[in-house]
């Protein structure tokens, strides 16, 4: 169809905060994302096309990316990657530069085989002032 006969669509909110899509998934009917709530917390969400319904996950993270084999998932949580299992759920640390962060977004090649980022380091100097008696 072409673009000037089509309209966006709305998505629908989830339950609680804000949805922010990142990654469609391969196949195309999903969009991974992360659900922002009001206390700031932030935890990855998929939203099905088909069912129109989002899965929450138990992992907190934001810019979730689809790995090609359409279950897997990487997403970024305080400065490490993590992968996550759409089908089972589960989650695990893959990568962390401590005492360095992996800033903003993550991003994979379509082969699956390198995954690119930023990467955060902080650097900073201590400095010592002896201070005079005070004044009188």
């Amino acid at each position: 169809m072409p673009w000037k006969e089509q309209s966006p669509e709305k998505l629908p909110r989830p339950l609680e905060g804000r949805f922010r899509a990142n990654s469609w998934s391969p196949d195309g009917a999903r969009l991974a994302g992360s659900i922002v709530f009001e206390e700031g917390k932030v935890q990855i969400a998929v939203f099905s096309l088909v069912s129109r319904e989002y899965r929450m996950f138990p992992a907190e993270g934001v810019y979730p990316v689809w790995l090609g084999d359409n279950q897997r998932l990487l997403f970024l949580h305080q400065g490490k990657i993590f992968l996550l299992d759409e089908e089972t759920g589960r989650f695990h640390e893959v990568l962390s530069l401590e005492p360095d962060r992996i800033a903003d977004q993550i991003g994979v090649s379509r082969d699956d085989g390198t995954v690119y980022f930023s990467r955060e380091k902080s650097e900073a100097d201590i400095w010592m002032l002896a201070l005079d008696e005070k004044p009188e």
